[in-house]
């Protein structure tokens, strides 16, 4: 494997996109274009990011989302299942539902 292979699979003018971009959001909000209120510049995202981190503030918060994530999609899947099968298994059900498919 070559030294370089990582730099040649380097998609550039994405890349060069999400520089441009950023670049032009950071200048829009230092002119004032952009309320700070509303939507930060990314220098002021990436201190925040760094202020939480070092505080350790960050790493529980993060937690607490991924388990409430976990928790409601595991209650989504479950009802989903479980209202799946009682659909597909009792015509009464399908039939109140107006769960119906063409054959």
């Amino acid at each position: 494997m070559h030294k370089n292979s990582f730099i040649a699979r380097i998609n550039w003018p994405g890349t060069a996109v999400f520089v441009f971009v950023g670049l032009a959001w950071e200048a829009a909000v230092r002119s004032g274009l952009l309320e700070y209120e509303y939507l930060p510049a990314p220098s002021a995202i990436g201190l925040g990011f760094g202020e939480l981190a070092s505080q350790g503030i960050l790493a529980p918060d993060i937690a607490h989302t991924l388990i409430s994530v976990a928790i409601g999609w595991t209650v989504a899947i479950v009802l989903g299942i479980s209202l799946g099968f009682l659909l597909g298994l009792s015509p009464t059900a399908r039939r109140y539902s107006l769960a119906t498919a063409s054959r």
